[in-house]
């Protein structure tokens, strides 16, 4: 066989796998979720996000008392440093230092607590984002709810971002417009 008659062949089955497969595609129901959108409307997450920012701020507070303690230090020794001898001035800059390395792990502890204070309070709100997903999917036969996310394009048609918020608030009462 030549390889002309291999390629005719060869798009001969491709257009036949097309037309076979057109009306089982035809028949998939799809939709999108925008869940930015969600998190930014549901109430749940709004307080969440509210309680996660006073928890961040206790916390830049902290660690502004630790920096400021550490910069009046360091101004201190900076205007006593002729008067100090050299042995004094190593060990002052020495605990600077120690000051300093304390102060930057601080900070990385406090940051793990506070990702993982964050992970702890939204995951049952992603869940409930999540069921209210696949409830609206399956009351409205969809085969597919992609996020939104994840598209280049999709037609307003297919979006059924308000129906997963209408489901939630119906759920809940807690999804705001």
């Amino acid at each position: 066989m030549s390889i002309q008659k291999i390629q005719r062949l060869f798009v001969v089955l491709a257009l036949l796998l097309v037309f076979v497969a057109m009306p089982v595609m035809a028949q998939l129901k799809v939709g999108y979720v925008d869940t930015q959108y969600i998190m930014a409307k549901y109430q749940g997450s709004i307080d969440i996000a509210k309680q996660l920012e006073s928890e961040r701020a206790v916390i830049a507070s902290e660690l502004q008392t630790m920096e400021k303690d550490l910069v009046d230090r360091q101004k201190k020794l900076e205007q006593q440093s002729l008067m100090l001898s050299e042995e004094k001035k190593r060990q002052q800059y020495e605990e600077l230092q120690t000051l300093y390395q304390q102060l930057q792990q601080q900070a990385q502890v406090k940051d793990q607590e506070f990702n993982k204070r964050r992970d702890e309070l939204l995951g049952p709100i992603v869940e409930e984002v999540d069921t209210a997903i696949k409830n609206v999917g399956d009351e409205n036969g969809y085969d597919f709810v992609l996020k939104s996310e994840a598209l280049l394009f999709a037609k307003d048609s297919i979006n059924i971002t308000e129906k997963v918020l209408e489901e939630l608030q119906k759920d809940k009462g807690t999804a705001t417009k």
